[in-house]
């Protein structure tokens, strides 16, 4: 036992070295990476307590005692299984390392890495389900009474927990698997209708179509960015507004895509923004100006395309002779928090708007809404993205939920506050899946907003 156990703790140095490592090397390469330490770490400590957990406490080939081979080759199996997620994430950063996101294969870099995800979601899913038998069976130790029929009935279903793991995993892998072949790139189309009570919009019933969150690095070909400019053209919408999160890295994902993305017509204009992806803060520079040349040079292929980029900035729309108008804004990304960058500037951009006007605005994040209604600014319509519906949950027509919920208060769909200034917030569940390659109940959007 004791030689196994020296065995075990040997992988699990050697790996939380590795996991270090990899952390340290994304700290450099992918800046916006510093601002997730909290999230490194609960993965650090969920993978090597599982390791201990589920390996060493089960001991899964202790019935082969006799059959030494069978035996080794078990445990080789199982730690070979075990730890090939952070042994593909560790390549992936070697790679990251010595080349940095300029020079790699940026879309099979993240597939890599995508893969490598969905196994760690189901490991800490695993990890929520066993950590509270531990804490409940810690507790009853230290008031020193194992021996109440409470304890018993925990370590229980500890043990019934931990040998249905297997079985957690292969259903959890299977069902991240169906997400990534038969979801992820099923776009469905969502449509609302909002009664504006102005004159403009009741005369000139306006379509909106909402797109948000392409992440162009995430796209394994062109054929389903085809399909989403397809989609979209069919609508024949008067106006598309972007959400932000044209890319993952770089501007330069924007090049074999520039002449495909110059098909997206609006009869009336393309407007958009950027998200917190945009401003190069996932890609290692040399310096500053580098960084803010390459949003600079974002900004300047949309601009080519015909799109209007709204940077902290709005744009009066005169619709008659008689002067009639209405505004589309547009804010950087907006977060208050210390999760992401903040390059919004709500005074800025409201600096030509006044309180009476109609204001649609486009934000990458939704956490703009609540700040707009402290302040009591005007905004019929704020439209968003960002969220990705954490790309797990369910989203029918009358009920949803997503562990997004947790983490944002408007994470998907229409929220609306008729007593304030700032009446309706859309926001997008986006196009593109980041983090890991697929999706569960929370299909890619396309949506279509009718204004009357």
């Amino acid at each position: 036992m004791k030689k196994r156990f020296k065995r075990e703790l040997i992988y699990g140095i050697v790996f939380t070295l590795l996991l270090l490592g990899l952390f340290l090397i994304l700290r450099v390469q992918i800046p916006a990476v510093q601002k997730r330490i909290f999230v490194f770490a609960i993965w650090f400590f969920a993978e090597i307590y599982l390791w201990f957990t589920i390996v060493r406490a089960f001991q899964l080939f202790k019935n082969y005692k006799e059959k030494r081979k069978i035996r080794i080759i078990g445990e080789c199996l199982l730690t070979a299984f075990y730890w090939l997620p952070a042994l593909m994430v560790g390549l992936a950063a070697l790679s990251l390392a010595k080349n940095s996101v300029h020079g790699i294969n940026t879309t099979l870099y993240l597939t890599i890495m995508g893969s490598s995800v969905i196994q760690y979601l189901i490991k800490f899913v695993l990890f929520c389900l066993i950590i509270p038998f531990d804490l409940i069976s810690w507790i009853i130790k230290k008031l020193k009474k194992e021996k109440v029929k409470f304890y018993a009935k925990v370590r229980k279903w500890r043990a019934i927990m931990l040998k249905s793991a297997f079985y957690l995993y292969l259903i959890g892998f299977i069902l991240m698997g169906y997400g990534m072949i038969f979801v992820a790139e099923e776009f469905v189309t969502r449509e609302i209708k909002l009664e504006t009570n102005n004159p403009i919009f009741k005369e000139n019933p306006t379509k909106i179509v909402l797109i948000s969150d392409i992440h162009l690095a995430t796209w394994r070909s062109e054929k389903p960015v085809k399909e989403i400019i397809s989609k979209v053209n069919q609508l024949d919408p008067d106006y598309i507004f972007f959400g932000g999160d044209l890319v993952q890295f770089t501007s330069k994902e924007m090049d074999p895509y520039l002449s495909l993305l110059k098909t997206l017509k609006a009869k009336k204009g393309i407007y958009s923004v950027l998200g917190n992806h945009d401003y190069a803060t996932y890609a290692h520079f040399d310096n500053e100006n580098d960084q803010n040349n390459d949003v600079l040079r974002l900004v300047n292929l949309q601009e080519q395309m015909g799109w209007h980029v709204l940077r902290n900035e709005s744009e009066r729309i005169v619709v008659d002779s008689l002067g009639r108008s209405f505004v589309i804004a547009g804010i950087e990304f907006y977060s208050p928090t210390k999760m992401f960058i903040n390059k919004g500037n709500i005074e800025q951009t409201y600096q030509n708007i006044k309180k009476e006007d109609f204001v649609l605005l486009l934000s990458h994040s939704p956490e703009i809404w609540d700040s707009l209604k402290v302040k009591n600014l005007p905004a019929f319509l704020t439209v968003s993205g960002h969220t990705h519906g954490m790309q797990i949950g369910y989203y029918g027509t009358k009920h949803k939920w997503s562990p997004g919920s947790l983490l944002y208060k408007y994470w998907g769909g229409l929220y609306q506050d008729a007593r304030a200034s700032a009446k309706n917030i859309y926001v997008n569940v986006g196009l593109a899946s980041i983090g890991f390659p697929s999706r569960i109940g929370m299909h890619p959007e396309i949506t279509i907003i009718h204004l009357q």
